[in-house]
């Protein structure tokens, strides 16, 4: 690893947003088997469950996202390719994202189960 005035640079993509995109893949299947119990058992609503990995996803990939604001930072990481900037705007946006869809989804479902008028 190298270091340089920005800091340590990180070695790939992987160590920027793997444990973020992880984690929220685990907060998505913690929500879908919630979910899925709360529909076939009425189960109390462990899919919330979910909060926690996705909070701590946002929580690591907030520190990436705010280093791409530095204009030295990006010219160092610059010879790792594109993949390198992307995946510093997915560890903290894929999180955002995924929180936006499951609200979203939650919203439209309960609208969907209200009785009509």
């Amino acid at each position: 690893m190298l270091t340089f005035a920005v800091g340590e640079l990180p070695s790939s993509w992987v160590s920027v947003a793997g444990l973020p995109i992880f984690l929220t893949l685990v907060a998505v299947a913690i929500w879908i088997a919630g979910r899925t119990a709360e529909l076939k058992h009425g189960a109390g609503p462990y899919k919330w469950a979910a909060a926690l990995p996705l909070f701590i996803a946002l929580v690591l990939g907030w520190s990436p996202f705010m280093r791409m604001r530095d204009f030295i930072y990006r010219l160092a990481i610059q010879p790792f390719g594109t993949k390198m900037s992307v995946a510093h705007y997915a560890a903290f946006m894929l999180p955002i994202l995924c929180i936006a869809a499951l609200v979203g989804f939650e919203y439209w479902d309960r609208k969907r189960h209200l009785p009509q008028d």
